[in-house]
């Protein structure tokens, strides 16, 4: 169930801040601002521990993140639509993604932003060369403000043109892996 936003406190001058008018505005507020109790800021972070096999061409796919590390809304599922973050609560959130593709140095990779199966434009697409053969690339999303309302959902994709099929790389060693991100920043 999507939670809203707690209301902030209002009163008329010369009234008493009552136990009832602290718990249902003043706290309620300053636990969602500080992330007490259930009713924290909304948040999400998560990444990709099973590589992903992406075909080449620049249509590329939705990167799949099977492991959460922080799902304050339940916004996440690792078993459905594991490449969605789908919003609870209302507002405008920030969000970050990366793509980490195995060792391979033809030609180019790319990592966007969707939302609601439609690319973001105005900056979230980055586009870089692999590094070497030797190493495995990170190609990390731009941060963004997204605003969003419950039940849009945005998504990490990553496409590449190597020629051939490429799976991304998931190695939790070393931190190489794909990544997404949401906060919660105001309604």
């Amino acid at each position: 169930m999507a939670r809203t936003v707690p209301s902030i406190a209002t009163e008329s001058v010369g009234n008493f801040i009552t136990s009832a008018l602290w718990t249902s505005q003043v706290s309620g507020i300053m636990q969602w601002l500080v992330g007490s109790g259930s009713n924290g800021l909304p948040m999400f972070f998560g990444y990709q521990a099973t590589a992903q096999t992406v075909g080449t061409g620049t249509t590329g796919a939705a990167i799949t993140i099977d492991t959460e590390v922080i799902d304050t809304d339940g916004a996440h599922s690792t078993v459905t639509n594991s490449s969605r973050f789908t919003c609870q609560v209302p507002g405008y959130y920030l969000i970050w993604g990366s793509v980490a593709w195995v060792t391979n140095a033809t030609d180019e990779r790319i990592t966007y932003y969707q939302k609601n199966g439609a690319q973001i434009v105005g900056g979230s697409s980055v586009q870089s060369n692999p590094v070497t053969s030797a190493h495995a690339t990170v190609i990390p999303g731009n941060i963004m403000i997204l605003p969003m309302v419950a039940g849009d959902y945005w998504e990490v994709w990553g496409s590449q043109v190597s020629g051939a099929n490429l799976n991304t790389q998931a190695d939790s060693t070393q931190g190489k892996n794909s990544t997404m991100l949401a906060i919660w920043l105001h309604a």
